[in-house]
């Protein structure tokens, strides 16, 4: 939709900062306007979660690739590949249209292996958002 940012760009932003939040390399409040309270919340839980595992050390993120799809003018549909360190890293993600700005309204995170630590547990209390969306 016109006056939109282009998403592809806006989506390889977000993605990088979202891995780099998690990692506890940006601070999580870098990202409130450009998510729903819920899928910030969750974010906000993983990263304090994070910050207390020992031997934690800077870790290197760099964007693979990203693929956007559009089942409505106003909604964008990405997927991420992220490398962290030595690693990989998919996630997805859904944008709302609000104003002349994107929104992030879902995120689903699939970690590497040994970074259970960067989505929330099972036992964390997680809302759907969106249609079929489940908020990480």
């Amino acid at each position: 939709r016109p006056g939109l940012p282009d998403p592809q760009q806006w989506s390889a932003r977000l993605a990088l900062a979202v891995i780099q939040t998690l990692l506890g390399q940006r601070p999580v409040a870098q990202l409130n306007r450009w998510m729903v309270e819920e899928v910030l919340a969750a974010i906000s839980m993983s990263q304090r979660r994070n910050l207390k595992i020992p031997g934690r050390i800077a870790l290197r993120t760099a964007l693979r690739s990203v693929r956007v799809q559009h089942p409505g003018p106003e909604v964008a549909e990405v997927s991420a590949h992220v490398a962290i360190g030595k690693q990989s890293a998919a996630m997805a993600f859904r944008l709302e249209a609000l104003g002349d700005r994107w929104l992030c309204t879902a995120l689903e995170l699939a970690p590497p292996r040994g970074f259970k630590g960067l989505v929330p547990r099972a036992d964390d209390r997680s809302r759907r958002v969106g249609s079929d969306q489940t908020a990480y």
